[in-house]
């Protein structure tokens, strides 16, 4: 058993999928130490792929290369030599486990758009409340902003996540900004409320189809 570190492109987080390899080379053979394989183990199986444990990430697939060929039968058959290689390569097809990243990051920025596109729609509230609500929205998402950086991995590269709370931040903005500006318009209500309705047609519409744009293309 080992331990083994890895760099791995997150650009796709939450929805990336990380080829892995752990390379073992013999360095300075000596013939006073025997290194050998456990052929069972060199073979695909859901045994191995159960034993081989990556954080967040599910193991499709496992592939044995000796010395640049992949291995598909056992390398010590009964009455035959054992054969001889300098090189073994373990290869790892993993996929992100989708469900933790979702609860803790993806449903709660979505749920906060949701809710500040939402506010676009409330039409009994006095607009200095609904400016209160709003406020209350940026500031959600704001704490949600300090608290992210504990929850997604840290990378130098900009994911799929950072897009989405990047995009649900403007939105937040946006409503929160016509929101008060909707409260120095009370002596022009009409056009406040064809302003108010189309941008709420337009950001239930835009909101949706960004995050599918984000997270699958």
């Amino acid at each position: 058993t080992g331990r083994f570190d890895a760099d791995f492109d997150l650009a796709d987080y939450p929805l990336d999928a990380q080829v892995l390899k752990i390379p073992v080379q013999i360095l300075s053979p000596s013939d006073q130490l025997r290194v050998s394989f456990d052929s069972q183990t060199l073979v695909p199986s859901p045994h191995v792929t159960r034993d081989l444990a990556v954080g967040g990430y599910a193991v499709t697939d496992q592939v044995t290369y000796v010395d640049n060929v992949v291995v598909n039968s056992d390398l010590d058959r009964e009455g035959e030599r054992p054969r001889e290689f300098n090189r073994l390569t373990v290869q790892c097809v993993l996929e992100r486990k989708g469900w933790r990243p979702f609860l803790r990051i993806t449903l709660p920025i979505c749920f906060i758009g949701i809710v500040a596109i939402s506010l676009l729609y409330v039409r009994d509230i006095a607009p200095e409340y609904l400016a209160e609500i709003s406020l209350g929205v940026v500031l959600t998402i704001i704490t949600f902003f300090i608290s992210y950086s504990d929850v997604a991995p840290q990378t130098d590269v900009v994911t799929k996540a950072d897009l989405l709370l990047a995009v649900t931040f403007v939105i937040v903005c946006t409503v929160f900004l016509f929101v008060v500006a909707k409260g120095f318009m009370r002596k022009n209500a009409v056009i406040a409320r064809i302003v108010d309705s189309h941008l709420g047609a337009f950001l239930t519409i835009a909101y949706p189809v960004l995050l599918i744009a984000l997270y699958f293309y």
